[in-house]
């Protein structure tokens, strides 16, 4: 398939020696009248098509230095094709100061190379307004006994296709989107009085595009067989219907040769191109906007599901402007602070705080670092009263790159401070590993299954056994079992979150109560327990390998149980874990 740009260097070439024939050959004026006759249509359609792809040319003669521009140059570049002006010192002031060297030297290897095909570049040009704009050239050489004499030359706007990569790097926080150049084709079509269109010329990717090869889609009379039937009216209305000296802009949905449906954006206009006004012509171009459409509707469905979550998270969720202006909250902030919805409009953040100078502080940790988790302040609500909270936080950032706000993620973790300050007062602790011991574990899960009930917050329970303690202990001794137990507490403080609660039991055993954590999540812990031991039992030269037996409980506060039973169902399902391991 042939490189738009390449037929229109062809169709240069082909009217520029053309002319040179004119100018030469003394003939007969029917003769004459038939060239000329010809030489315009050919420029009709180069011409047209340049205006519908946006694609401008250029010749410069080697000999005397001369450039010429065509109109869509002009359109291209912002210069008034009435306007007299030096070309040579234009063409020094329109290319970008960065990629000027790179591209006198790729200029210079064409010429100077021999080659007979054309080549290719893209690069940044200055427009007269001062707007710096993406452009693909092609060129091709012309050579008189093996000499260079002129340049032919295309230049196609691809500004558009950069700008459409650069919002899709930009969306990269929730998907990572990447993006390409999206290809087009530009066609003609006749009609004759009573009779249908057919397609008089293509180029471009049309083959790409459809799958068809253009014999087969000129083999139909327009390219109307490849469009899905759902949207034949739209194409008949805005292609195949449209009135001479009118456009028309749509978008259609078409069914490859494969089956694999695309999107099109077309846009088409319709002339008389007869001395008797009969016969119609239709100009054509029609973008493949199929990744747009895709990404159009895989953000619609992530704001979609963003909204439902932040919506039913029972988590406090907000987003600010820099200033402390609330922009957006969800209604477990407004249950947190007590406010009602419409009080939110002349809160400021700075309200939330305990102590004034702790948002500044905040503020400053929060925008040299990016993002922050498990930060602990205290906030005030509505009625007066006091919190210990954590927030999970980032900043949020305009085009240029400036923090133009913060988002983040509140919890109430009042209660638990209180229980850990009593804690801190007991000796709950196991010596050996530093987590939680037996009571320890069950005074704070007891007191932490009371909230979860009032507050209808689901968690889980894992009941964990070390495996092969004993043979560690007979074999390698104690001291290596203990480590063996100190590597298993490491190992679940970083599966784990801090606001989790995690005990030694005793001997090999371990309990953790895993906060306002839904049954969707088990598998996504139990991988991630997974590859930390992995990860653990990788290095060369290890005595043993580390591993556990577990059991994990879901509780729903609808049916609430208490913390002796979800310890037996677990322990019963880890020991049904371990019999699979021996057997």
């Amino acid at each position: 398939m042939k490189d738009s740009s390449r037929t229109n260097s062809e169709l240069i070439k082909e009217n520029y020696l053309l002319k040179q024939r004119i100018k030469e050959l003394e003939q007969s004026e029917s003769d004459r009248k038939r060239i000329e006759d010809a030489l315009r249509e050919g420029q009709q359609k180069l011409i047209t098509a340049q205006r519908i792809a946006k694609i401008g040319d250029f010749t410069w003669s080697l000999e005397t230095g001369d450039v010429a521009w065509s109109d869509a140059m002009h359109d291209i570049i912002g210069y008034d094709k009435t306007e007299k002006f030096d070309y040579a010192k234009v063409n020094s002031e329109i290319h970008h100061p960065d990629d000027l060297v790179r591209i006198t030297q790729w200029l210079n290897d064409c010429i100077s190379s021999g080659k007979k095909e054309p080549s290719q570049n893209e690069y940044r040009l200055i427009r007269k307004d001062g707007i710096i704009i993406y452009v693909r050239a092609s060129v091709l050489v012309e050579h008189r006994e093996d000499k260079p004499i002129t340049v032919f030359g295309t230049i196609q706007d691809i500004t558009e296709q950069k700008q459409a990569g650069n919002v899709i790097k930009q969306n990269e926080v929730r998907y990572r989107y990447i993006s390409e150049t999206i290809s087009d084709f530009v066609y003609s079509c006749i009609k004759i009085p009573g009779g249908e269109y057919t397609i008089d010329w293509m180029i471009g990717a049309t083959e790409h595009i459809s799958g068809h090869t253009i014999d087969e889609i000129k083999a139909w009379g327009c390219w109307k067989n490849m469009v899905d039937p759902e949207y034949f009216p739209i194409f008949e209305d805005n292609i195949l219907n449209i009135s001479p000296g009118t456009s028309s802009e749509c978008e259609l949905k078409i069914i490859r040769k494969d089956g694999v449906t695309r999107w099109l954006r077309c846009l088409t206009r319709c002339l008389l191109s007869d001395e008797d006004n009969t016969i119609h012509r239709l100009y054509g171009g029609c973008k493949d906007i199929t990744e747009h459409k895709q990404i159009e509707s895989a953000l619609l469905e992530s704001e979609r599901k963003f909204r439902t979550l932040f919506e039913n998270s029972r988590d406090a969720i907000y987003i600010t402007t820099k200033e402390g202006k609330f922009i957006d909250f969800n209604h477990a902030y407004l249950e947190l602070f007590g406010y009602a919805k419409e009080e939110m409009a002349t809160l400021h953040t700075k309200d939330t705080y305990v102590n004034p100078s702790d948002r500044g502080m905040f503020k400053k940790t929060i925008e040299r670092k990016g993002s922050v988790r498990d930060y602990e302040v205290k906030l005030r609500r509505k009625d007066g009263r006091q919190m210990d909270c954590i927030v999970a936080a980032a900043t949020r950032h305009a085009d240029d790159g400036s923090i133009s706000g913060y988002q983040g993620i509140i919890r109430d973790i009042t209660e638990r401070k209180r229980i850990e300050q009593q804690l801190h007062t007991m000796s709950l602790t196991d010596e050996l590993t530093g987590l939680y011991n037996r009571r320890g574990f069950f005074t704070l899960s007891e007191q932490q299954l009371k909230i979860a009930e009032r507050a209808k917050k689901d968690m889980l329970l894992f009941f964990a056994d070390l495996d092969k303690l004993k043979q560690i202990n007979d074999t390698l001794g104690h001291q290596e079992g203990d480590k063996a137990l100190t590597e298993i507490a490491t190992i679940l403080k970083e599966v784990f979150r801090e606001s989790d609660i995690i005990g030694r039991m005793g001997g090999d055993e371990f309990a953790i109560l895993a906060i306002d954590t839904t049954d969707e999540t088990r598998e996504v812990l139990i991988n991630r327990l997974h590859n930390i031991l992995d990860n653990y039992n990788k290095p060369v030269g290890r005595s043993y390998q580390l591993s556990l037996s577990i059991g994990i409980v879901h509780y729903n506060p609808e049916t609430p149980l208490t913390l002796d039973d979800l310890m037996a169902q677990a322990d019963e399902m880890m020991y049904e874990e371990k019999r699979k391991k021996q057997s």
